[in-house]
């Protein structure tokens, strides 16, 4: 125990030159780390657990649990100025920092420090002198498959706000390739929204309808998530909104979706594909259960329980997506495959999200191409396929309807030179009281007799008809 506090000591004596020359501390170096597992810890019990019930994090590896709070125990170094500007980059839903017992930083998704004394950045916070042990808060409400992430957890200390402001303006230089690759991603959704609305106003197909409100869900749902990129030119979210928006916007997207592909495939009722309409139409319903439970659950337990069933619901659409590729390739049909590689594109996005995160968390390798995720270029890809597979669909519906009408057109031409060489072979003759029809190979000859036509026929026959021969010929 002594040997630590001579390091600690030691460190101290060095964060005071450094300070003193406006440089920077790392306080994640020196910090304590503990995992609440239970998420019931308050402060009162984690202040009186000793140090070696912490863990020291590793000076590379910084992971934080998704599904359980985190609590960090660091104190301030011995400081000769009286403003420190402490940044806290955590990626947590949520902070709460305490110097001893006094709560004096609180967090949303967007940080509020009750006592900073300005509004320079978000995760900016000043602090005055102070030989308290500080704990800090993490948690984590937010959805995701994941049971840890691996990020590069920031708990810097400044000396003076010259270095501060030059700190945040290098992030800010950092986040512009991200921000923008993410803004480019919103704009290719709207311009493909742009395109179906037009496409569905000009055809008045349902399936184009249908598609355009899923790509409009997914819209909003990536617009909220990333509202934080156009803070300056819209309208301000608060972060509980977002947080609570997750959990109920997934099962409507995924109704949308259901939807989409009844209507792709001309799936009316149960006589086309009874497994695959029961499928989808199960789908839609645990949609609804799923919305009102996440509402309850909202209202009644908070946002770790309404994610935790928002992860479970994820996790269930996997099995039913793969269920449901089966379903579908037993259909031998062409607008079927193309349903099934959108869906098999989703399946790989999130397969592919898991793993690299165990990559990341065991192995520190980061398999991630660019900016944008695995999910959201299986996103782009599957909205892709579906567009040009409602055009394809388009025109392959065209073709068969000019198919059709061209079969109806020789149809008619077919009865009319029926009817035509049925009048032909046949001698009608009307009359006041009787109507006259022969076979013209039958008829022989006439013979006129004053009032009276004598038809003569085959076989010897023949036939009166009460009009004159000038009548009949005319």
């Amino acid at each position: 125990m002594k040997i630590t506090q001579l390091l600690l000591l030691l460190w101290c004596l060095l964060s005071v030159s450094s300070l003193r020359s406006g440089g920077t501390i790392d306080l994640w170096q020196t910090a304590l780390v503990l995992t609440d597992s239970t998420n019931q810890l308050t402060l009162r019990d984690v202040r009186t657990l000793p140090d070696t019930a912490f863990t020291i994090p590793g000076p590379t590896t910084r992971p934080l649990s998704n599904l359980h709070n985190t609590w960090v125990r660091f104190s301030l170094p011995i400081q000769a100025t009286d403003t420190t500007f402490l940044y806290l980059n955590s990626r947590a839903d949520t902070a709460i920092i305490w110097r001893g017992a006094s709560l004096i930083g609180l967090t949303g998704a967007n940080v509020s420090y009750s006592g900073r004394r300005e509004v320079d950045e978000s995760q900016g916070l000043c602090l005055p002198p102070s030989s308290k042990t500080h704990h800090l808060k993490l948690v984590r409400g937010s959805n995701s498959f994941k049971s840890h992430t691996v990020v590069d957890f920031e708990l810097l200390l400044f000396n003076d706000r010259i270095s501060y402001q030059e700190y945040l303006i290098s992030l800010r230089k950092k986040r512009t390739p991200n921000d923008n690759t993410q803004r480019a991603f919103l704009l290719l959704v709207v311009v493909l929204l742009g395109m179906i609305g037009i496409s569905f106003a000009i055809l008045r197909d349902a399936a184009f309808g249908w598609y355009a409100v899923y790509v409009a869900s997914i819209f909003l749902y990536y617009f909220l998530r990333r509202s934080h990129l156009f803070e300056d030119q819209v309208l301000f979210i608060r972060a509980g909104i977002k947080l609570a928006f997750e959990p109920v916007w997934i099962p409507v997207i995924v109704m949308t979706y259901s939807r989409f592909v009844r209507s792709y495939l001309g799936l009316t009722n149960s006589t086309n594909d009874s497994a695959l309409w029961r499928l989808l139409r199960l789908i839609e319903h645990a949609s609804l259960v799923i919305i009102a439970l996440t509402f309850l659950l909202l209202f009644t337990s908070g946002l770790y329980w309404a994610n935790t069933l928002g992860i479970v619901t994820r996790f269930c659409l996997m099995g039913l997506g793969v269920y449901a590729i089966i379903l579908l390739l037993r259909r031998h049909d062409r607008f079927s495959r193309i349903i099934s590689l959108g869906v098999g594109l989703l399946i790989l996005g999130i397969s592919l999200i898991l793993f690299n995160d165990t990559l990341r968390y065991i192995c520190h390798l980061d398999i991630e191409p660019g900016y944008l995720s695995f999910f959201q270029y299986a996103v782009l890809g599957e909205l892709m396929i579906y567009w040009i597979g409602l055009l394809y669909r388009w025109y392959d519906f065209r073709i068969a309807n000019n198919a059709k009408i061209s079969e109806l057109e020789t149809l008619r031409e077919q009865i009319r030179m029926q009817e035509e060489a049925a009048s032909n072979a046949w001698l009608n003759i009307s009359t006041a009281r009787k109507k006259y029809r022969w076979a013209r190979t039958r008829v022989q000859g006439f013979v006129a007799e004053r009032e009276l036509t004598r038809c003569l026929l085959t076989e010897g026959l023949e036939e009166r008809i009460p009009l004159r021969l000038g009548e009949l010929e005319a």
